[in-house]
């Protein structure tokens, strides 16, 4: 799995771009792992943030900090907020949300349909990965792992842009991941 899946943290529109051109690369890649494999990973990315609980909150406590004082300024409500606080409960539902995604069916290769045209000319549809995925979402740092475990359960690789307040967050969480 090494080299398939690559956090980056890109600035501007060039960052953007080299960004993107990866994620397709690893697209190719995704879309050929086994099930088991991709099962494999989700286990591993479930343990390690069971393992890394204490940077994870720590990480989170600094954006929670840095975020309080937007508060009375009206740049932050205090829904978004507590979205954005992340506890050991917390990060243990991470990876149970990870674990219930190795749980589901394999969603590739499966046959949704079958039609027959003509003679000898029979049209199938089949699920196949989409490629690359860009998910833009506000200061959720338990986004990360639930549309990570998604995009490679599905075989896909992602584009994530999460709030900057959250940018501590997300960012331990991608080095986990």
């Amino acid at each position: 799995m090494r080299g398939v899946i690559r956090g980056t943290r890109t600035d501007g529109a060039a960052g953007a771009g080299e960004a993107a051109r990866l994620a397709r690369a690893a697209s190719r890649k995704l879309a050929l792992l086994p099930e088991e494999q991709r099962n494999h990973a989700l286990e591993l990315a479930a343990q390690r943030l069971e393992e890394n609980e204490g940077q994870i909150v720590a990480a989170n406590s600094e954006d929670v900090r840095a975020a309080e004082p937007l508060l009375p300024l009206g740049r932050i409500t205090a829904a978004a907020l507590a979205r954005l606080r992340v506890t050991e409960k917390g990060v243990a539902e991470m990876a149970e949300k990870v674990r219930s995604v190795v749980r589901l069916p394999d969603p590739l290769g499966r046959r949704l349909n079958t039609m027959e045209l003509d003679d000898g000319l029979v049209l199938s549809k089949e699920t196949c990965p989409l490629g690359v995925v860009a998910v833009v979402f506000e200061s959720r740092p338990d986004v990360v792992p639930q549309v990570a475990s998604l995009a490679l359960k599905s075989g896909n690789a992602i584009l994530l842009k999460g709030g900057s307040e959250a940018a501590r967050s997300n960012e331990i969480l991608m080095s986990i991941w």
